[in-house]
């Protein structure tokens, strides 16, 4: 009986033993690129990258005949010409998904121990005639004695000597090749000496080496920026941008419909899109496979899945860190139009800078942003994909800004507003969320209004939250319209003290706060809206210091 590949990657058991999604026709893309190409595959984490080089080195490597796990494939069904070229190169794989060195030091040991296990796994470099030179390096990797300069020539010496032993161009396929380059990020000394490392590793095996039939590069970014990328000879570049590869890694919708019929779930498909689809690449639509899988394994059961798969640090770096960052979140939360904006193709993890164009490339490439539609060169309108990348993200910013225990308070915030209760929506506000704030760097009134937006915005499903709309005689800091006839809004004008204050300053500011909106009459474009009750929010801030003052209004037909 057929098993979910639950923690599965490696080919021949899929195959053999699981539910499998025929990939193969991958096979006859990949063997399409002349001799030499360098081809780089950059999707989010979970999205099929492992499998697919596990399927490439069955089909192609040396060794028995991998026929029997190809039965009833796309690659079998095509015969002729690819079809003969199974088991026939020497195949080099390596694997940088599981490291995480803290330094560059750690960093050469972990690499070594990759590259010494890589090597012993090709005997037969052994059974041939080497130089003394070769013997001993070959010995210094067995050791785990290779230095800096020794590991960035390793792989190039190790496509050499097969190329030997074997007399057939070498293929080479690095699973998460930007891996490391991540693990560095953080720290700039670290970072350039692993990028020095790199760029010889890469360049000095890939650019341009005859002996090469071709290698495949996976990732989640192309970090050309860094010079990583263009130390290798033009690769051929497939990101979430491209259409070329798009099918190939996660599953399509009509993938996922056939996969759900063959396990028992057919009935559960637009439920299962809904939460786990939406993700276009290229042209393609396409499904998270690894929450699919997830989701059956649960017996059908919807659940944030993903979360965690990917070691969310880069999400944390790119959405808390300025005002535009957040207030592009309040737009993805809050809008199903989504938003607008620049996406880079290549990127730096040195750049993952304050810009719009930076945070919405980082997400999109990340898995948490999903493309629309282009609207002009390089301007593309991007929006969350699904209900559980939804779901992640208001988990994130409530246990980044709140501590843990406030969770649920965002549900009491709902349900006061829901039921018209502006006093309980007052002292929610006040003393169980503002007054948690567990985040440092709060220093400016673009902060506070940007948590509080993204706050708004997962408790209030059913209302649109705007930032600075134009409203009466000018723009409220936050007005809350709400949907589907609802007969409630709210309006809140913010403002921040600098450095200590006392609690008679802040009152007195939340009062000017609240004379400001009724003044400036920020409450007219809800009424035009047909809203019946506005609740009015003059709110202080200074540090941790909070003040909230409210009143309502009610409008008779």
């Amino acid at each position: 009986m057929k098993r979910l590949p639950i923690g599965i990657e490696t080919y021949e058991v899929l195959a053999k033993e699981c539910y499998y999604v025929d990939k193969t026709e991958l096979i006859e893309k990949i063997d399409a690129f002349p001799s030499t190409s360098v081809v780089l595959v950059a999707r989010p984490r979970r999205f099929g990258k492992s499998t697919a080089l596990s399927m490439i080195r069955c089909f192609f490597e040396t060794g028995e005949d991998p026929a029997p796990y190809f039965e009833r494939t796309y690659i079998q069904s095509k015969g002729g010409a690819i079809w003969e070229k199974r088991g026939k190169y020497p195949v080099i794989t390596l694997n940088f998904k599981n490291l995480h060195p803290a330094s560059f030091p750690e960093l050469l040991r972990e690499l070594s121990e990759v590259i010494r296990l890589e090597y012993a796994r090709h005997p037969e470099i052994l059974e041939c005639p080497l130089q003394e030179a070769d013997r001993d390096f070959v010995s210094k990797v067995g050791k785990g004695e290779l230095d800096a300069i020794d590991l960035g020539h390793s792989l190039s010496t190790l496509i050499r000597l097969l190329y030997q032993a074997h007399g057939e161009n070498v293929i080479v396929l690095i699973d998460e090749y930007d891996g490391l380059i991540q693990e560095a990020a953080g720290d700039s000394q670290f970072y350039e000496s692993a990028i020095r490392l790199f760029q010889t590793f890469y360049g000095t095996a890939l650019k341009g080496n005859p002996m090469l039939r071709f290698c495949l590069l996976t990732g989640v970014f192309e970090i050309a920026k860094d010079s990583l990328t263009s130390s290798l000879n033009n690769p051929a570049v497939f990101t979430v941008l491209d259409d070329g590869l798009s099918p190939y890694f996660g599953f399509t919708e009509e993938e996922t419909k056939a996969l759900l019929e063959e396990v028992g779930y057919g009935e559960k498909l637009q439920e299962a899109l809904s939460w786990y689809g939406g993700y276009r690449f290229g042209n393609s639509l396409i499904v998270n496979p690894w929450s699919i899988i997830q989701f059956l394994s649960k017996s059908g059961r919807l659940g944030r899945y993903w979360t965690n798969t990917s070691r969310n640090s880069l999400l944390e770096r790119v959405i808390f860190r300025s005002e535009s960052s957040a207030e592009s979140l309040r737009a993805l939360l809050s809008d199903n139009g989504g938003l607008s904006a620049a996406i880079e193709p290549t990127i730096t993890y040195q750049d993952l800078n304050d810009s719009t164009s930076a945070l919405v490339s980082s997400l999109t490439f990340l898995g948490y942003l999903s493309v629309v539609e282009e609207m002009d060169v390089g301007i593309y309108r991007v929006r969350l994909p699904n209900k559980e990348i939804a779901s992640i993200f208001q988990k994130e910013i409530i246990d980044h800004y709140f501590r843990s225990s406030s969770y649920d308070l965002v549900f009491d915030f709902r349900k006061a507003f829901s039921s018209g209760d502006g006093e309980t929506m007052q002292k929610v506000l006040e003393t169980s969320l503002l007054s948690t704030i567990n985040y440092p760097g709060f220093d400016s009134e673009g902060l506070y209004q940007g948590m509080i937006l993204c706050l708004l915005a997962i408790a209030y499903r059913d209302a649109t939250v705007e930032a600075e709309p134009p409203s009466g005689k000018g723009r409220c800091d936050i007005l809350l319209k709400p949907r589907n006839g609802g007969d409630v809004g709210v309006c809140i004008e913010l403002k921040h003290l600098k450095g200590k204050t006392s609690s008679a300053r802040l009152k007195e500011s939340a009062e000017a706060a609240l004379a400001q909106i009724k003044r400036m009459d920020y409450g007219e474009a809800l009424r035009k809206e047909g809203v019946k009750r506005l609740f009015y929010y003059g709110i202080s801030v200074a540090k941790k210091n909070i003040r909230i003052l409210f009143e309502e209004e009610t409008f008779r037909e």
